[in-house]
């Protein structure tokens, strides 16, 4: 299962019990992460250096870890005493998030290593707007307007067509 998965149950079980989607799925999202992460999601996104991008596609692969394990403990905690509404789904959120954050700080204490991180899992400079493309050797389009600049990542263009050209 995906982290993704897992969120989907999550919030799956709030629509069921009395969470309204939009502004109380953002407080109680920021509950767990506040709780796991020691930091807010706001706060974690600056770390990033991120503005409006998704965090989710910047974290490392253990800040995903543990955040599904968050969520999943948020939501296992939520179904056992069914939790109705946002002080008893606050409730669940916080414990969730803090069983998450005992394993967090285990894991760095064995490893010496911080879990959460101004690392970005994808580049920065091609998500100012995700509508980056290539158009034509060393130019991006964005948006319809091409600027001649090389993308941020170099890539072998000499082999960017060959499955298009090789296909029948």
């Amino acid at each position: 299962m995906t982290g993704q998965e897992t969120r989907n149950k999550l919030t799956d079980y709030w629509a069921g019990h009395d969470i309204k989607k939009g502004d109380e799925y953002v407080i109680l999202t920021n509950i767990i992460h506040q709780e796991w992460a020691e930091v807010s999601v706001r706060a974690h996104m600056d770390l990033k250096g991120l503005q409006t991008q998704n965090l989710r596609d910047h974290m490392s692969e253990a800040e995903l870890i543990f955040t599904a394990l968050a969520e999943l403990s948020t939501r296992q905690i939520a179904e056992s005493v069914e939790a109705v509404g946002m002080p008893e789904n606050s409730s669940a959120a916080k414990v969730g998030g803090r069983i998450a954050k005992k394993a967090r700080l285990e894991l760095e204490e064995k490893t010496g290593r911080k879990v959460v991180s101004g690392e970005s899992y994808l580049p920065l400079s091609n998500m100012a707007n995700p509508r980056y493309t290539l158009d034509m050797p060393n130019h991006v389009s964005l948006s319809g307007e091409t600027v001649c600049e090389p993308p941020a990542i170099p890539v072998d263009q000499s082999n960017l067509f060959s499955a298009a050209q090789a296909a029948p």
